[in-house]
């Protein structure tokens, strides 16, 4: 296998540090407790709290465990793990997609914003 130029070097660097941001601030949904959620939205999370936990949850899954998909070493060698992470990771984005459309219908800017979160959490 050739080893990796350093645009991917960089690529998959900047992938990592998005990847550990998100997970990091997802992660004051669950640690910080309500005081976490945003000012505007935190009757609307607190009321739907359940919709939007899942949603982070499951989102967290799935970003964490989608990027190993790619890594062809690990995918070569761990075929049934590799197998096993892609099921979880399906079913992850897919629970967290749905809890992202239930969230679409209780989101602060109204229609439009709304329609463009079940879009995007359909995936069009």
């Amino acid at each position: 296998m050739p080893a990796m130029t350093t645009r991917s070097k960089v690529a998959w660097g900047l992938m990592t540090l998005g990847v550990v941001a998100l997970v990091l601030f997802s992660s004051f949904y669950f640690l910080g407790g309500r005081e976490a959620y945003f000012e505007r939205q935190r009757e609307t999370y607190i009321t739907h709290e359940a919709g939007l936990l899942i949603h982070i949850g499951a989102m967290m899954i799935a970003v964490l465990m989608g990027p190993l998909q790619f890594v062809r070493s690990f995918r070569d060698k761990h075929r049934g793990v590799h197998r096993t992470m892609g099921k979880i990771y399906l079913m992850a984005g897919t629970i967290g997609a749905l809890g992202g459309i239930y969230m679409s219908f209780h989101s602060y800017g109204g229609a439009i914003t709304g329609v463009s979160f079940i879009l995007l959490g359909a995936g069009v």
